[in-house]
């Protein structure tokens, strides 16, 4: 059910008899060091892809390198091994190898480690090593919340440091609620901005509605017009005010979406702009008719007489 695959080194309980294995890189790499352990078939599984090359400089005794500054001018790559005071250096062939686990979004792709190693290799050259982690099969359903919790309870006690479970489920929407919560607030400030613009609008115009209704006006015209202002007034507002907050909405996401941190170090990967048309296009369209049905209903549609004037 679950393919695990291997760690260089050798993590105790209390840490003091703890073995600690990194491959040795240059100065011009500031990445991860891992060293894995695993033959092709485990690899992948965990969504790295071998070339035949690679699979038989594998099998072979050959580590696959997944950057070139890692490889030395001779051809191999320096696995520097900590134990207690004591540190070791193991030379091993390389070769480069692609060992990305598979493309993401946006960002670099994120690779297995930085060196894979089969097991036979490791023991041939007494490098200790151990099985930490473990992936459901390629192409295995996703398990359910309450199976996740049961392999969590029960990896957790395996040893003193806990174990864990995840089940990568992709990305999850999270945003609905704040979402929800800016409609509501943009459309509480539409509603208010325009209902007190309308009521305005229709106290300045009341003397033109009472003539209106003396000429025989239906009752409903003044719902009407209040109706249409409400409207005209809200869609207004909404449309200017997204034009005002887009430049600086995209003025404050550019710098803060233009690098990753992903393999440790700042990298410019271009801005990520996403721009919720969804939300945008319920301001612009609901909002209004909202703003217009509650002028209509909350606006009297008959006045009482009053004399005028002709000019």
């Amino acid at each position: 059910m679950f393919t695990p695959i291997g760690s260089a080194g050798v993590e105790s309980d209390s840490g003091e008899d703890s073995t600690w294995v990194y491959a040795k890189s240059s100065e011009m790499y500031s990445g991860p060091t891992d060293v894995v352990v695993g033959d092709a078939d485990a690899a992948r599984e965990w969504g790295v892809r071998l070339d035949a090359a690679g699979e038989a400089a594998l099998s072979s005794g050959t580590a696959v390198v997944g950057d070139p500054d890692a490889i030395n001018p001779d051809g191999k790559v320096v696995l520097e091994v900590e134990g207690g005071e004591e540190t070791q250096q193991v030379s091993l062939p390389a070769v480069l190898g692609d060992l990305g686990t598979g493309g993401v979004p946006s960002g670099p792709e994120p690779r297995l480690g930085l060196v894979l190693v089969s097991p036979q290799t490791m023991k041939s050259v007494g490098v200790p090593w151990e099985s930490r982690r473990a992936i459901s099969a390629l192409g295995a359903p996703i398990q359910s919340e309450a199976v996740e919790a049961r392999v969590q309870r029960a990896v957790s006690g395996l040893d003193s440091i806990g174990g864990g479970a995840y089940v990568e489920r992709g990305f999850q929407e999270s945003f609905a609620l704040p979402f929800l919560a800016l409609l509501g607030f943009g459309a509480v400030a539409v509603l208010v901005g325009t209902m007190t613009a309308t009521g305005l609008a229709l106290s300045d115009a009341r003397p033109d509605f009472s003539t209106l209704a003396a000429v025989g006006a239906a009752p409903r015209t003044r719902r009407l017009v209040a109706g249409a202002q409400a409207i005209v007034l809200a869609t207004l507002g909404t449309l200017l005010g997204i034009a005002v907050g887009f430049a600086p909405g995209i003025a404050v996401t550019w710098p803060l979406t233009s690098e990753s941190y992903v393999s440790g170090v700042a990298e410019q990967v271009g801005p990520i702009i996403q721009v919720p048309w969804l939300l945008l296009g319920a301001i612009v369209v609901v909002v209004p008719l909202i703003a217009a049905l509650a002028a209509m209903i909350f606006t009297r549609s008959r006045l009482p007489i009053v004399r005028r004037l002709a000019q």
